[in-house]
């Protein structure tokens, strides 16, 4: 492997890992991603760790492509022409198809449809835990500055 494609394969994997473990940056689906200012340290977070050899834009730009890639080899595994066996089943050889998998809840594109027999895509009943989760930590949250109110003695 030439130094030039180690340094590639270094600021992929490295760019993959880091979204992989702040799911802010990528996962449209939970609260944290539309908070702009936790995605801009994150991401000088990133340019920090690889160097400033980067800017934000770079690293944006970087991920989208990584993820559009990973969408379109996704659609081709997950597509089945009617009658085929399982040895005509398409499977990836783009060496970050792997790497990617993380991300299948924003690329599915069938986690929005319904089934009219079973109901609701799993998607969807995840989407919706997560949101009574948040709704349930917002009211213990209140009810912890309700009590804390309370116990001051310029609110008595």
């Amino acid at each position: 492997m030439t130094l030039r494609n180690q340094f590639f394969w270094f600021v992929a994997e490295t760019l993959i890992s880091f979204y992989q473990n702040n799911e802010c940056l990528w996962n449209y689906n939970i609260p944290e991603y539309h908070t702009n200012s936790n995605k801009d340290l994150l991401l000088d977070c990133l340019v920090k760790e690889l160097e400033d050899k980067y800017t934000k834009e770079d690293i944006q730009r970087k991920w989208k492509s990584l993820l559009k890639v990973y969408r379109q080899e996704h659609g081709k595994v997950q597509k089945k022409p009617s009658g085929s066996g399982t040895s005509d089943l398409y499977r990836s050889s783009w060496e970050f198809y792997a790497h990617l998998q993380f991300t299948n809840s924003i690329c599915d594109d069938t986690e929005d449809t319904i089934d009219t027999i079973s109901g609701p895509s799993s998607a969807k009943k995840r989407k919706k835990e997560r949101h009574d989760i948040e709704n349930k930590k917002l009211e213990l949250f209140e009810q912890a500055v309700v009590a804390i109110l309370s116990a001051l003695p310029c609110y008595q």
